[in-house]
């Protein structure tokens, strides 16, 4: 709509945001999204949300100029306090329950492990066929697993999600999405200081520092996100908080939603 406008003059700017759905098009069938040329060359900026997102955009398409990172951001919260103890981790992981958040995955990379002890929340909820079938995997796999527990605790509200966290303190948000932007559920949790771990995938290296804030995995690897998480148990008490620290730092400094949005607000309006 806003293309059309634009390329009639009805309109003196137009500009798109982008996240992840509407930029890669392996995660549409046929591997096709429509009228891409015809939309890209009557809006004034593209903004995307990761400079993979843009490059990706910019190796298929000739508007090159109009292609710009602007990343989203949340706001700052105060930190969770967390202590980590030998053995033990608390995992948090957050996203609807459909195909491209590859849960199976993540029950998975719980399952491999036997020598932690291993609590895993999940928030979300999705299709009901599609959640059951992913319910009954986790009870294959966890339900007879000494060493971990877990609890699906369907849809909470934005508000709640943020007050779950603070209250379950997890030692660390793991996310095994197939394709992902950045997700909000990092930044959430980054703005609490809690260290992620995530595929490495798309944008999600902007967000996680390996080694810094967190841990990359290569995605469909259940052995080395699995080491990922017996790495982060194995922290000394001083390395873990360093690297809750610098979770936070990272969301302060590249995700802070009102340093963020008034500099993408200044942009649109100088454009215009």
């Amino acid at each position: 709509m806003l293309s059309a406008w634009k390329s009639k003059n009805l309109i003196r700017g137009a500009f798109a945001r982008t996240h992840g759905f509407d930029v890669y098009e392996e995660r549409h069938p046929h591997s096709y999204l429509p009228f891409r040329n015809s939309i890209f060359s009557s809006l004034d900026r593209i903004f995307c949300i990761s400079e993979h997102g843009t490059d990706y955009l910019k190796h298929r398409y000739e508007y090159q100029e109009r292609f710009r990172t602007f990343r989203l951001g949340v706001e700052d919260r105060e930190p969770v306090s967390t202590q980590l103890n030998s053995g033990f981790v608390r995992l948090m992981s957050v996203s609807s329950i459909v195909p491209v958040k590859n849960l199976e995955l993540l029950i998975k990379v719980i399952a491999a492990i036997d020598d932690i002890r291993i609590d895993w929340r999940h928030i979300g909820s999705g299709n009901r066929d599609y959640e059951d079938s992913v319910l009954r995997l986790a009870e294959d796999y966890l339900g007879s697993k000494s060493n971990v527990t877990y609890s699906f605790m369907g849809h909470l509200s934005h508000e709640d999600v943020m007050q779950t966290i603070q209250a379950i303190r997890p030692h660390a948000l793991m996310n095994t999405s197939s394709f992902e932007g950045i997700p909000v559920s990092m930044m959430e949790a980054a703005s609490m200081g809690i260290p992620l771990i995530g595929p490495n995938i798309c944008g999600v290296p902007e967000i996680i520092r390996n080694g810094i804030n967190g841990f990359l995995f290569e995605l469909g690897s259940v052995t080395e996100a699995s080491d990922r998480i017996r790495t982060l148990a194995n922290l000394t008490p001083e390395a873990y908080q360093e690297m809750c620290a610098n979770s936070l730092s990272i969301q302060r400094t590249d995700f802070s939603a009102e340093t963020n949005f008034r500099t993408l607000s200044e942009t649109i309006l100088n454009c215009c």
